[in-house]
């Protein structure tokens, strides 16, 4: 069923389920429309020479650090192994998507690589359509399609699991921004950029607003990223409204705020996942600590904080497992809990920027080229 290309606009709804302001009715997208944006020449625009020199030095401490860790094998959980992928050792990877044996990665420079065999070997894919993009950060499937994202409002969309691409035309509304999340079920994708979602339930052919949030100059307000249930059943975006951390759901083709608030007392919500059941695992962060938590659609409870660093990005295995990438001032790590954040084992002595499962493997990646794989332990 095609469902209605609504615009929302939500109240911020950060106290209790009982104080939270009610959903404003839907309405049209206003006319004009926003302005549909070629992505091909917006991501021409960001130029790899607006990165600075600080963050270019910090970026070689990161490497340097990382080559010392993973060198030596006591540092690693066990069965854990790298696969070049052939981009090069400055090769920088940020998105990994899994379906059965068949893997995509992306990265800097637009960097695409797939597998065929579970990771063993890989292959370079034709990145032409990314032309001048700085790097994709993201990418996602479902079925034989495949989506990337680029900053720049640039959406990626492969028709033969990421062999090939072409670039779709989404709604921008007046801004070419960084993208900061995605996601794909069925014949549903979302892209999720700092002030609004984009939708397009037709496998990307076309795409239309469906969340809109009050313009913000401060880059932590606003929509930080869309994450779902491996079916789409279960959609979530969120992010910061109004200084207090803000999950919305997405039932009957509208979107709502949850049922159950999050903490807002001074509070910035920093990561976000949902495992297969529907449990939803966030990451508070103020000015004393970062903490764990874990929501459902009523409640959400604290859970022990484990790591002297902050936790997240999250990722959830098809077992249930739950791994956390952590950071601190001088250390960084993979960690994973298999009894809901009670406890947890150390796997790897980097922060994986993504992580992708199949029912019998998984998979991260970050820096220096490189895919990291293990066994699945179930």
């Amino acid at each position: 069923m095609r469902r209605a290309p609504w615009v929302i606009a939500l109240a911020c709804a950060c106290g209790t389920s009982s104080d939270a302001p009610p959903m404003p009715s839907p309405v049209r997208a206003p006319e004009p429309p926003p302005a549909q944006v070629d992505a091909g020449s917006a991501g021409s625009a960001m130029s790899k020479a607006a990165i600075s020199n600080a963050a270019l030095d910090h970026m070689h401490r990161v490497r340097d650090a990382f080559d010392r860790a993973v060198a030596d094998p006591a540092n690693r959980g066990s069965g854990w192994t790298p696969v070049d992928v052939g981009g090069g050792s400055n090769a920088e990877l940020y998105g990994l998507y899994a379906d059965g044996s068949d893997l995509l990665a992306v990265g800097a420079d637009a960097l695409i690589v797939r597998s065929r065999d579970g990771g063993a070997t890989w292959t370079h894919s034709d990145a032409t359509a990314f032309a001048g993009a700085p790097l994709l950060s993201e990418v996602a499937g479902a079925g034989d399609r495949r989506y990337a994202i680029s900053p720049g409002s640039v959406v990626g969309v492969s028709a033969d699991r990421g062999a090939t691409w072409t670039l779709a035309t989404i709604v921008t509304h007046g801004v070419a921004a960084a993208p900061a999340g995605l996601f794909a079920a069925g014949s549903d994708v979302y892209v999720v950029e700092p002030g609004h979602l984009d939708a397009s339930h037709d496998r990307g052919a076309t795409w239309a607003p469906e969340l809109m949030l009050p313009a913000a100059d401060d880059p932590m307000q606003g929509l930080h990223g869309v994450a779902g249930t491996p079916d789409g059943h279960r959609l979530f975006a969120y992010g910061q409204i109004a200084g207090k951390p803000f999950v919305a759901t997405r039932t009957a083709d509208a979107w709502h705020p949850s049922r159950a608030a999050l903490p807002a007392d001074g509070a910035t919500l920093t990561a976000f996942a949902v495992a297969p059941d529907g449990t939803q695992i966030a990451t508070l962060r103020d000015a004393r600590a970062a903490t764990m938590w874990l929501g459902g659609d009523r409640a959400w409870t604290p859970q022990p904080r484990p790591f002297a660093g902050a936790p997240g990005p999250w990722w959830v295995a098809p077992d249930g497992a739950i791994y956390a990438a952590v950071t601190d001032v001088a250390t960084a790590s993979l960690q994973v809990s298999r009894d809901r954040g009670h406890t947890w084992t150390h796997e790897l002595p980097f922060a994986p920027r993504a992580m992708a499962f199949t029912n019998t493997s998984v998979f991260a990646v970050g820096y220096r080229g490189t895919v990291w794989s293990r066994k699945s332990t179930r």
